[in-house]
């Protein structure tokens, strides 16, 4: 993925760059933000965390009643307990285009100011 940025100037290569995974527990990442803005990433992390969870109630609770009943408060808690993060870091944009981000990416993150893969 490294890539020539020579065409950068020295400014935008040092423009920091947030980033933010979220994953299941003792499973690879399942989604990563990166963002420009600090507060639009977190927000957008904590968005897609929960509708993650909320994707995933029925089958948590189908797993679950096999050993009693679950409510859906129970499986959304089990669920969010179990729904990890990096929590935010911090990049210069030449680290998170040599070393996260592929073209496709690279190209949302410029145009849109963010981008999840």
């Amino acid at each position: 993925m490294d890539r020539n940025l020579d065409h950068l100037d020295a400014e935008q290569s040092q423009k920091t760059v947030y980033v933010e995974t979220i994953f299941w527990r003792n499973c690879d990442p399942l989604l990563t933000v990166a963002g420009f803005d600090r507060a639009a990433v977190i927000e957008q992390a904590r968005k897609l965390a929960d509708d993650e969870i909320e994707n995933a109630i029925d089958d948590e609770i189908a797993a679950e009643s096999e050993d009693g009943d679950i409510t859906e408060d129970e499986a959304r808690d089990n669920l969010a307990s179990d729904l990890c993060s990096t929590g935010l870091h911090e990049f210069t944009y030449t680290d998170v285009v040599r070393n996260i981000l592929d073209a496709e990416h690279v190209h949302e993150l410029d145009t849109e100011g963010i981008t999840i893969l």
